[in-house]
Order: structure tokens, then sequence, then C-alpha cells
């Protein structure tokens, strides 16, 4: 019995965009992206025995890994005020959600297009550094929260470009997309 794997493998990220009040935008020099979600749970007992799952929603973290922030991609996914080309934090600074979207490149040629819903970016420490002569090329590592979007209520949606709805590949990078969702 011969066993096909080429369906599984996984190869290059790229595409990497974010979506802050319903615009998507190209996440320049974004190099790479983790997201791990986790759903939290619990027993309750009956007649002494675990008997029953109450789950909660499926949240996670997550880790961007860029070349580096514009002084307005850093106010869209940290939540600082930008406005005439200044930057700066506030007294009220409260990063606001944002979507994740990516895609991972198949070995038969499509793509799986993926977006994160409602991700929160921690306060990074950021430190101003100047090497003189030399340019700076080192990375930047942001770490998120993965939450539910309770307007949608959806959490992580992959959508397969060889199977998936012609238009929704279409514009999966020009408008957030949502599944189709079976009723049961």
């Amino acid at each position: 019995m011969k066993i096909n794997y080429e369906n599984k493998i996984l190869f290059g990220l790229d595409k990497i965009h974010y979506c802050k009040d319903g615009v998507i935008k190209p996440l320049s020099g974004a190099l790479d992206i983790e997201i791990n979600l986790e759903q939290q749970y619990q027993y309750g007992k009956r007649q002494g025995f675990d008997a029953i799952r109450f789950n909660s929603a499926i949240t996670g973290k997550g880790q961007l890994t860029l070349l580096g922030l514009t002084l307005e991609e850093e106010a869209d996914l940290l939540g600082c005020e930008y406005r005439d080309g200044e930057l700066y934090v506030s007294d009220v600074y409260s990063p606001k959600p944002v979507s994740l979207l990516f895609a991972r490149q198949k070995v038969d040629g499509s793509e799986l297009y993926t977006v994160a819903y409602k991700c929160i970016f921690k306060n990074p420490s950021n430190s101003a550094h100047t090497t003189q002569g030399e340019m700076d090329n080192s990375t930047q590592v942001l770490e998120f929260d993965v939450l539910v979007d309770l307007d949608k209520r959806l959490t992580y949606f992959t959508l397969d470009t060889k199977r998936g709805n012609k238009n929704k590949v279409d514009s999966f990078f020009k408008e957030l997309q949502i599944p189709n969702k079976v009723v049961k």
C-alpha cells in the first residue's frame, strides 16, 4: 500500500497582511508567523465521576517576526497614536484588535489562505539603537493573543485555494472572508 503524503506538505509562508477597521494592508518585511490555539476545559461530575466535559472558547497565542514596522504599522498593530508623521504613546495606551492574514504554499502549487480574526498585540519593549556607518538588519518579534471575534463567533479560518469558492479565493486579501458555516 503506497501512501501519498504530497497533499500534506506545506512550505513557504508569504502574503502576510493585517486588517484593521475593515481595511486590509500588506505587512512588508514580515518573515514568520506562528499561532498556537488551545481550548481550555473542565469536567463536571455525575454520581462522583467525571462525566461531562465543558469546553471554553478556542483562543491562543502567537508571534510575528518581521524586519521592523513603519510608523503607520506600529500605530495600527500596537495601539500607538500616529498623525502627521508623528508617532506617540499616550497615557491611554490600548491596542485595538486586528485580523492577521497569510498564505502557505502546498506542493501541488495551490495555497492555504488563513485568517486569525481577533489578534491583540502585546506592548513591545522597544529600544532605540544606532550604529554609525552600518545598516540595522535585526528582526523584531511581536507577541499577540488570539481571541474569539464575538461578532463573527469565529477565531480562525483556513481556505484551500484549490477547492475553495473562487470568489472567496480571489477576494481573500481584499476583504475579510468568513466561512460558509454548516447549520446543524
